[in-house]
């Protein structure tokens, strides 16, 4: 609806379809259409220049690395997110700290750059934005993997974008989501 898909394709982009809806089921289907050994994951809102996967790509292999994820915090611009989204941010971040003992400073950036064997471990069940927590704490919880956040510049959305996220919907989800995770990976 934001015509990402369109601007992307004109720029020389693989556009791959999904036709299950939500943020979890495209990136789900973008891993398993992606080609190489590395893959790189970035919304199409405009809020993260994707000329970062570069860099963080770069890292990766610099660093013999498994898996980058894109962390906003602290925002350059406090300015470029809304607070309450800032304070939900903050909130479910330590709140998934908590409940599974890491350090994550963003838990739900969707800017991502991995090895494509990272995926043979990992069960991603989720169809929503919650994937951004899913594939994180998954990551972290396997002690095969070396991973690290990585420092990515923040701006508004593009005036073509907006967030389709019910603050309240979206945070129920989450908690209910953060607690079957927590028994799935105890069980």
């Amino acid at each position: 609806t934001d015509h990402t898909a369109r601007t992307d394709r004109s720029l020389g982009a693989k556009v791959v379809s999904e036709e299950r809806p939500g943020y979890g089921s495209a990136i789900k289907a973008g891993f398993r259409s992606a080609a190489g050994d590395i893959i790189a994951t970035v919304d199409g809102d405009g809020e993260i220049p994707a000329e970062e996967i570069v860099a963080m790509a770069q890292a990766l292999e610099t660093e013999g690395l498994d898996f980058m994820f894109g962390n906003r915090f602290p925002l350059d611009n406090r300015r470029s997110m809304r607070p309450l989204r800032f304070a939900g941010n903050k909130f479910f971040t330590a709140f998934a700290n908590l409940l599974f003992g890491f350090s994550f400073r963003d838990i739900w950036s969707g800017m991502y750059v991995f090895k494509r064997s990272c995926l043979a471990g990992i069960s991603l069940e989720r169809d929503d934005a919650t994937i951004c927590p899913e594939l994180k704490i998954l990551v972290a919880a396997d002690p095969r993997l070396r991973w690290r956040e990585y420092h990515i510049p923040f701006r508004p959305r593009t005036a073509a974008s907006s967030s389709k996220l019910s603050p309240l919907q979206h945070g129920r989800t989450t908690i209910l989501f953060l607690l079957k995770l927590k028994y799935r990976l105890l069980h």
